[in-house]
């Protein structure tokens, strides 16, 4: 990036600032580059959860008027963003159409951070995530909710992902092998989500749960 004064500031030389800074956070256990290199993660003792640290610098306004945030693009350089209508997208769904929105959004984020197909990117996910929820009302069940959704990953993960801020263009780059991978996982795991509901409606919790492992992994919680 270009500033004022001529100097250009490598992004990932500023992530790699931000995460040998992170060390000297109270109840810090861990900080390390997000794969893409776009942010630091940060991991403390106290929490179970990991936050993602991202350098942002905000803009002058352009011969439009217009502003934006600047932050990493994970190849050294930078890009344009605007989370203030990814927000306003969000409250204005949340609104319609409730909070189990959200519930569901971290639910297939979970999901897709599994290693048996190629990652998404988090973005990109949630935005799929909510151009279903443009047209539909969920249900009351997360559960049934993340089955509907990973069925419309498998087509939608062939197709464009809009941007909604109309800055980045189609938000899906994933490569079309790993395209052909996400969308056979999500096959596989939507039978495998018919299958513990069938279980579930016969009494067969144990059954049903173990599906469910199947689908999210060890970290889902047995049957006792």
């Amino acid at each position: 990036m270009l500033f004022d004064d001529g100097v250009t500031i490598n992004s990932r030389r500023v992530v790699n600032k931000f995460k040998d800074a992170l060390s000297t956070v109270p109840q810090y256990k861990q900080a390390d580059i997000k794969r893409k290199g776009e942010a630091a993660t940060l991991k403390l003792t106290s929490y179970d959860w990991n936050f993602d640290i991202v350098p942002c610098f905000y803009t002058n306004p352009d011969s439009a008027g217009k502003t934006y945030y600047v932050i990493p693009d994970g190849d050294g350089n930078w890009k344009f963003t605007d989370p203030t209508i990814d927000r306003a997208r969000v409250r204005r769904l949340v609104a319609a159409r409730g909070t189990i929105i959200l519930s569901v959004i971290r639910l297939v984020k979970f999901w897709n951070c599994r290693p048996t197909m190629p990652t998404m990117g988090s973005y990109l996910l949630e935005n799929m995530i909510l151009d279903y929820y443009e047209s539909r009302d969920p249900t009351t069940w997360p559960d049934l909710e993340f089955k509907q959704v990973i069925k419309y990953i498998e087509s939608a993960i062939y197709g464009a992902v809009n941007d909604p801020k109309l800055i980045q263009g189609d938000l899906n780059k994933v490569e079309l092998a790993d395209r052909f991978k996400i969308s056979l996982r999500c096959a596989s795991d939507y039978a495998k989500c018919a299958e513990a509901r069938e279980l579930e409606s016969v009494g067969d919790h144990k059954g049903a749960i173990g599906k469910w492992a199947e689908v999210f992994g060890d970290l889902f919680p047995a049957f006792t």
